[in-house]
This record gives structure tokens, sequence and C-alpha cells, in this order.
């Protein structure tokens, strides 16, 4: 049973690294995903926020939908049993679409294990308008543009993007994440 996990866990490596990026504001043209959209069982809610698959015409995605007043709703993915090798990027980055009416501040933060409280993170936000799409990139060993945790890129063991501290009720479209470079 052990040596079928580990086959299928380097073939969803594989997969998983199929592509590359670049940090910049072309499109993307490789990536190395972590999340599969179409499969929102593989996510967990946080805070209060709901997760349902979403799609409209050709785009799909994770809908997320949060309440306000909640701190901190929305998602986070686990790694795998001993965590995702991204060594071969320079960080993560998620698309997030904002469906909601008012202006919302979402974070993307990358974790090595230990107590949150001790911040072995890395992260950043981006404040996404209503009814528009932006992409927030976490670089290892930086949060917040500033320098941060030496975050071991060998050893991530969860992604969560959340909206900071929502005053109004919303809705986010996790249209993708994925190391890049």
């Amino acid at each position: 049973m052990k040596k079928i996990s580990t086959v299928f866990a380097v073939l969803l490596l594989f997969l998983s690294f199929s592509t590359l990026s670049l940090w910049s504001e072309e499109p993307v043209s490789t990536t190395g995903v972590l999340l599969n959209i179409a499969d929102p069982s593989s996510v967990k809610a946080d805070h209060g926020a709901n997760v349902s698959a979403w799609k409209q015409g050709d785009e799909s995605g994770l809908k997320v939908e949060f309440s306000a007043g909640s701190k901190f709703p929305g998602i986070s993915l686990n790694s795998p049993e001993g965590g995702w090798d991204l060594s071969a990027f320079l960080g993560v980055e998620a698309e997030v679409t904002n469906l909601g009416t008012s202006a919302v501040q979402i974070d993307l933060r990358i974790d090595n294990s230990g107590d949150w409280k001790e911040k072995k993170w890395n992260a950043n936000h981006v404040t996404i308008p209503a009814n528009t799409t932006k992409t927030v990139r976490v670089v290892f060993g930086k949060s917040y543009g500033q320098p941060g945790y030496a975050l071991d890129p060998k050893a991530v063991i969860r992604a969560m993007i959340y909206v900071n501290n929502p005053t109004e009720d919303g809705v986010l479209v996790v249209k993708s994440l994925k190391a890049a470079n």
C-alpha cells in the first residue's frame, strides 16, 4: 500500500510541475499547480466561508462565499503527507476574482510546519476592486514585500487564501493556485 501511495505522490508531483511561470504582468505560461479547482473537496473552508465549484463559460474556479464581520474567512489547502517540495520555484501565486460589490483585501499565506504564531510562513496581499481579477504572489523569504521568515520551499505544508476582515458579504473565485518562478 505504501508503494502505491508513493507512486501516486510521484505521479501527482510530476503532473503538478509540468510547467513554469514568470513573475511579471504577462500571462503565466507554465505552472506548478497546487490546487485542482475542479475538486472543492481538497480544500478546507475557514472562518465561516463556504466553498463550491464555479464555472462560467470556459472559466472555472472555486467560489468562496463569506459574510461581513467574519475574521479572515477563506480557504486552506494542506499538502500531501511530507509537504510540497517547491524548491524549483521562487514562490506561489493565486489568481482571484472579486465578484462582490466592494473592494476586498486578499491575503495569500504559504506555511512551513510549526505553530503559526511563530510566523513560520510567508505572505502577501492585494486589494481587489469589485468585479476585478488580480494575482497575489508570495516570494519565498518575503512577507508583504519585506524580508520575512526564511521559509524552506522543500517543506511547504499549507497554502491559505483569505479575506482580511471583510466589512460586507462577498464572493471570491479562486481561479488558480500554483508554484511559480
